[in-house]
C-alpha cells in the first residue's frame, strides 16, 4: 500500500516515559511494520536500555536530537497601498498627492477603489471620487496632470514607500526608454 510509506519524522520526546528530548542527547529510533503499516518510535537512552530486543523491528538506529531552530521573527509589515494611500491623503504637499493619485489608480485597477465622481474646482484642479468597495469610504484623490518623465519619479517614490525593491524602477525606466525611441 502506498500508505504504508508513511513513516512520521522523529518525535520531540521518548514514546516510552513521554520525558522532551533536550538538545544534544542520545536518541534511539526503532521502526516496525504491522497491519497498520510502518510506524517509527523513538525513545531516551535508559528506555532503549530497559526495553527487550524487539524481532519485529524493521530498523533501529542511534543519533542525537537537536532541538529545531526557533521559528523566524515576523517579518516586517510592509506598507500596502491602500494603508499608504490613507496615510497620504491627509498631507497636502505635492508629493503626498502625486503618489496618492498613482497609489489610489493602483487600487482601481485591482478593483479595490470604484471611480464614482469627478469634480472641477475653480483653479482648474480635477478631484476624483473613489469609493472602496468593501467599507464604502470615499477617498478624494486631487488628479495629478503630469508628464510620462514625472510619472517615472512619482512611480520610484511609490516604489521606495512601499519598500519594494529598486528592480521594479528599472524596468519601468526600460520601458520609458523603449517608448522614446
Amino acid at each position: 500500500m502506498a500508505s504504508d510509506w508513511k513513516i512520521k519524522a522523529r518525535s520531540t520526546y521518548c514514546c516510552t516515559c513521554n520525558t522532551p528530548f533536550k538538545d544534544n542527547q542520545k536518541c534511539y529510533s526503532m521502526i516496525t511494520y504491522g497491519k497498520d503499516g510502518y510506524t517509527r518510535t523513538d525513545h531516551c537512552e535508559s528506555c532503549w536500555q530497559s526495553m527487550k530486543p524487539n524481532t519485529n523491528a524493521f530498523s533501529t538506529w542511534q543519533s542525537v536530537y537537536t532541538l529545531p531552530p526557533p521559528p523566524p521573527p515576523e517579518p516586517i509589515k510592509k506598507e500596502t497601498a491602500e494603508s499608504l494611500l490613507r496615510q497620504l491623503v491627509t498631507r497636502s504637499d505635492e508629493t503626498s498627492m502625486n503618489v496618492a493619485y498613482v497609489l489610489a489608480i493602483m487600487l482601481e485597477r485591482k478593483k479595490i477603489f470604484i471611480e464614482r465622481d469627478t469634480h472641477k474646482k475653480e483653479n482648474g484642479q480635477i478631484v476624483r471620487l473613489y469609493e472602496h468597495k468593501k467599507t464604502g469610504e470615499v477617498f478624494a484623490i486631487v488628479d495629478v496632470d503630469f508628464s510620462l518623465n514625472k510619472l517615472i519619479e512619482i512611480q520610484r517614490q511609490v516604489v521606495a514607500m512601499l519598500g519594494g525593491e529598486e528592480t521594479n524602477t528599472q524596468t519601468m525606466n526600460q520601458k520609458q526608454n523603449n517608448i522614446n525611441v
